[in-house]
């Protein structure tokens, strides 16, 4: 699926069709979002999958522009993660956690 974004276009669109490429992605694996928010701590969209077979929830959300490495510059990218239900009812562990570029790859982290 190619990214077509128009001269004009700002950088919130161009953020809202990259994250939508990678919810594409993701739905293929683990069907369509159940929530879609906005991030208050950074105004980044969030979106969240839960397998229903497993329990699991995924989380995406992005575009978000920091340092990912000390020294390393700002860099826009995506945050996905997974969490695992725990015993207690409503609770969740992080069991997996990556940044990803605007492509889906997961970026180095040292």
């Amino acid at each position: 699926m190619g990214l077509v974004i128009g001269g004009s276009a700002g950088l919130e669109e161009a953020g809202a069709s990259r994250i939508g490429q990678l919810e594409a992605k993701l739905s293929e694996r683990f069907g369509p979002p159940t929530k879609e928010f906005i991030r208050e701590s950074t105004g980044a969209l969030q979106k969240e999958w839960t397998n229903i077979e497993t329990g699991v929830k995924h989380i995406l959300a992005g575009p978000e522009t920091h340092e990912l490495t000390p020294g390393g510059g700002p860099v826009e990218h995506y945050n996905y993660e997974q969490q695992r239900p725990t015993d207690k009812p409503g609770r969740f562990e992080t069991t997996n956690k990556v940044h990803l570029d605007s492509k889906g790859n997961p970026i180095a982290q040292p």
